[in-house]
């Protein structure tokens, strides 16, 4: 059984190993919604601002699911933005989406019990000087009252 904060680490877990273990993405900072971060460039006036992600964790529900032993099923949501310079004909951001979608996609389960579906790319578009892809996944995990 899994709390919030051990899914939440479940998550940072996979997403950073696969951005770190990336070339494409190694070098690129991957900021969280619970950090304090400046966005690179973010008052550039070059439209060749540097690349970021950010990662947000947000629960939805979490429904009892069974009769005495009170369990419960989580659900929420994972959005990873991506930004990279606008111009490039989406080359980067595809690349680094991929980064995620791949870990996303391919992870078979966690010690928190932690599973990810509904896996999707979005193109949001220009952002400012960015281009910005989204990486949005459901998560589902198993909570235990005490």
């Amino acid at each position: 059984m899994t709390t919030l904060a051990e899914a939440r680490d479940a998550v940072a877990l996979v997403i950073n190993t696969a951005w770190l273990a990336a070339s494409v993405s190694s070098s690129i900072p991957m900021h969280w919604d619970d950090v304090k971060a400046d966005k690179p460039g973010e008052d550039a006036i070059t439209s060749r601002a540097p690349s970021y992600a950010k990662t947000t964790v947000r629960t939805i529900g979490s429904p009892q699911t069974t009769q005495g032993r009170r369990r419960f099923e989580t659900t929420g949501t994972v959005t990873v933005q991506i930004f990279t310079p606008f111009g490039d004909g989406n080359t980067l951001g595809d690349a680094l989406a991929q980064v995620i979608l791949n870990a996303l996609r391919s992870h078979v389960g966690s010690p928190a019990g932690l599973s990810f579906f509904d896996i999707d790319p979005n193109e949001i578009g220009e952002t400012g000087p960015w281009f910005q892809t989204n990486v949005v996944a459901s998560i589902r995990y198993q909570e235990l009252a005490p």
